[in-house]
């Protein structure tokens, strides 16, 4: 038997996200910092949902071939 662990999800009151404040920095060489991890986030993030989408396809045509072998009679 398999066992699965998730975090709890924590729903906010649509009101409290108007009150929620995301510090900036506000010197020059710290904002360019944040936004070259930010960058460097974002192409990973590209990167993995390419490796995701090209997961997909395999399991889609694995599974039409699995389908296919089966209703004609090769497994």
């Amino acid at each position: 038997m398999s066992r699965s662990s998730s975090a709890p999800v924590n729903r906010s009151e649509p009101k409290a996200l108007v009150n929620f404040r995301i510090p900036v920095p506000t010197n020059l060489d710290d904002q360019r910092e944040l936004v070259m991890k930010l960058s460097a986030f974002e192409s990973e993030t590209r990167r993995l949902e390419s490796i995701y989408k090209q997961k997909l396809a395999a399991l889609d045509e694995l599974k039409s071939s699995v389908l296919h072998q089966a209703f004609s009679g090769q497994l």
